[in-house]
């Protein structure tokens, strides 16, 4: 087995603008600008093999979802060493797109608009795939996640846990190594 992600002392910092309270204050701030740093991820070592399912259990609000984002290059990281399906997401960008998929809660893949098969052929000619091997993968994931009767209702039409399924049917329409799945599974 490989490692499929590692990650060695994974850090993100934010600049935080101090907001001041008088006029004349915040008036001077627009020319000299102070700020202070918030830590929302902090020295994480992590190491997935392929196959493995791992998820991240922790109170605070922020660092789960900020690593997701910075393993899959959405936020640049503060420091240091990231390997995602043995790319580095600073150098393989493009690359890296190709071979993983982020599922976020607040955040839809979906087309409002259009139905959700549309979006699911939408996305396989995104990836670059065949009519046959799309229209194959549709077939396939939809007998899977038993949404027939749902796939040419329009998006905004869906409820809440049907729009997460078919989210996670457009995930896996590529074939991804990775997937990452933040904070919404209700499946």
């Amino acid at each position: 087995m490989k490692k499929i992600i590692e990650t060695r002392d994974l850090r993100k910092i934010f600049k935080i603008e101090i907001k001041k309270e008088w006029f004349l204050n915040r008036f001077k701030s627009i020319f000299k600008p102070e700020y202070k740093e918030f830590e929302a991820v902090s020295w994480i070592n992590l190491v997935v093999w392929e196959w493995e399912k791992i998820a991240f259990l922790w109170p605070n609000w922020a660092w789960k979802s900020t690593t997701i984002k910075m393993l899959t290059w959405i936020l640049n990281r503060t420091s240091w060493n990231i390997t995602v399906c043995w790319l580095d997401p600073t150098l393989n960008r493009k690359k890296l797109v190709y071979v993983i998929w982020a599922v976020f809660g607040q955040t839809s893949r979906l087309w409002y608009h259009l139905s959700a098969i549309d979006t699911f052929k939408l996305i396989g000619k995104m990836f670059d795939m065949k009519n046959t091997e799309i229209e194959e993968r549709i077939t396939y994931l939809v007998w899977r996640f038993w949404i027939e009767d749902i796939i040419n209702l329009p998006v905004r039409k869906l409820s809440l846990g049907q729009r997460m399924k078919c989210e996670i049917v457009a995930s896996l329409m590529h074939k991804p190594l990775v997937i990452f799945l933040d904070e919404h599974l209700i499946l």
